[in-house]
């Protein structure tokens, strides 16, 4: 199953089928230029500077983020998480 990761990383021939479930989805191409993040990081930067509790805010949010990450199968995290 997909929590414990690939079903390429499995071994063994009495696998069970693939449940719909599992596949992950495919999104569209990407994007060949890169998101601009000047503005955000200025943004970021602005609230840090006007509240400095804003900073253990930031520190939270990235540790509660990347806490979403499964090592099994690759997937979660700060870039899309799957709870």
């Amino acid at each position: 199953t997909r929590d414990m990761g690939k079903r390429t990383r499995c071994m063994g021939d009495e696998l069970p089928p693939l449940q719909p479930w599992e596949e992950r989805h495919a999104f569209g191409p990407l994007s060949s230029s890169l998101p601009d993040y000047i503005p955000v990081r200025s943004m970021i930067q602005e609230s840090i500077d006007s509240d400095s509790d804003n900073i253990s805010k930031f520190a939270s949010l990235a540790v509660q983020c990347s806490n979403s990450f499964r090592r099994t199968d690759y997937i979660g995290g700060c870039n899309g998480a799957a709870i």
